[in-house]
């Protein structure tokens, strides 16, 4: 019986210990500081929206993210987040923070990895920026120039998100302090030919992606002194109208290339030759013509995946593939074409081919063209959508889709 009294007794005393330790905690925690309400035991932060005009006050001293969206904050005093030594991300989208809006010191924590300024009245980058932050969000603010001194105390920035502001001029070396920088986001700008410095990118070693989708570009930057490292680049929606013979062949490491949405009506020969490790092209919605050549894919010999959709191409020559060795997806939707060679889609040259798409096309359905509605049943790709696939002509097929068709009837009279 003594025995049986002092197990209880331990037992009793452990769970008045675990009971007075779980009042202590709760007696200690941080109250949710108002108008705000806190996610995850204190650990989230939410202020958006709730008319605020300063930073609260007493925020819980384990905080991680701090989410300060669609305010009315002028100011960040210095001492804003004293004490915040979880702090990593602050969000603080659509405020009224302008150009020595940030007191010295105020983001002086190195917990602080994420911060998104964006929407905000900035006409120039902060100096006052967390000694290691990683990623900064800064779209949509009515900055127009980046300078020399942009980013010299941002040397640990890894994601860079500059969209959607006003930016036509980079000035010479305003990107060189970024020396760890894996993505550039420069999209929706109004960035011209003469924004951005031939050597703009050198000195960023580290750079895996390079956006400059929507902006005034006419030609192809020059690629010359872009970093090796790069892995991607999408320039969408410009004005280009030429990819130049070998535009790319410095960067051998190029796995996505895409040039979609914009005014592409010419692709020389040979323009995308050293691209050996490419794997996907977009020239989606573009708007080119003519004939895609025997050179036009000279050189992307790792290419999976090709998108001409919704352009003006009439011809492809028979060979113009043959190179893709290890293409697998094949967009020609919405250009062009009436008819096709056999010898195009050639599976001894490109064995991998997996699935084609041919819809939107204003195919002539005669008897140069069974060959291809034959391999609709039985190749060993697929030809996409044969719904939406239909024949602008001869007369007697008009209109028809190729499901609604057999190979015996693509005739020639």
């Amino acid at each position: 019986m003594c025995k049986e009294h002092t197990r209880m007794y331990t037992l009793l005393n452990q769970i008045a210990v675990i009971l007075v330790l779980l009042c202590l905690q709760y007696s200690l925690s941080d109250p949710c500081p108002s108008p705000c309400w806190c996610l995850y035991n204190n650990t989230t932060v939410v202020c958006n929206l709730t008319g605020i005009t300063e930073i609260p006050k007493g925020l819980p001293r384990n905080t991680i993210a701090l989410l300060l969206r669609s305010n009315e904050i002028s100011h960040i005093p210095k001492t804003a987040f004293d004490g915040l030594y979880q702090l990593s991300y602050i969000d603080m989208t659509r405020n009224k923070l302008q150009d020595n809006s940030i007191e010295r010191g105020a983001f002086n924590l190195s917990s602080i990895d994420m911060i998104d300024l964006s929407a905000n009245l900035f006409t120039s980058i902060p100096q006052e920026l967390p000694p290691k932050l990683l990623t900064l969000n800064f779209y949509n603010n009515p900055i127009s120039t980046l300078k020399a001194n942009s980013f010299v105390h941002a040397k640990s920035i890894q994601y860079l998100n500059m969209l959607a502001n006003q930016i036509d001029t980079v000035q010479e070396h305003a990107f060189d302090p970024l020396i760890n920088v894996r993505v550039i986001d420069l999209s929706s700008n109004s960035l011209n030919d003469g924004s951005l410095r031939p050597k703009a990118f050198s000195k960023n070693m580290e750079l895996n992606e390079l956006r400059l989708n929507y902006n005034q570009l006419q030609a192809i930057p020059d690629t010359s002194y872009l970093p090796s490292s790069l892995q991607k680049i999408s320039i969408y929606g410009n004005k280009i109208t030429t990819i130049p013979s070998h535009a790319f062949k410095s960067l051998t490491n190029l796995t996505n290339l895409a040039i979609a949405q914009g005014t592409i009506n010419s692709i020389e020969d040979n323009a995308f030759f050293g691209l050996d490790n490419l794997r996907f092209l977009d020239l989606t919605q573009g708007n080119l013509s003519g004939t895609i050549t025997n050179s036009t894919f000279n050189g992307l010999v790792s290419l999976q995946g090709l998108s001409l959709d919704i352009n003006k191409v009439s011809k492809i020559d028979a060979g113009a593939l043959h190179p893709l060795k290890n293409l697998q997806e094949l967009g020609l939707s919405e250009n062009k074409l009436m008819t096709i060679e056999s010898a195009v889609l050639d599976t001894t040259f490109i064995p991998k081919l997996s699935a084609v798409y041919i819809y939107g096309n204003p195919w002539t359905c005669d008897c140069h063209l069974r060959w291809l509605r034959e391999k609709m049943d039985n190749a060993s790709y697929k030809v996409g959508s044969p719904s939406l696939t239909d024949c602008a002509g001869p007369p007697d097929v008009a209109g028809k889709t190729w499901t609604d068709l057999k190979p015996s009837d693509f005739v020639c009279k």
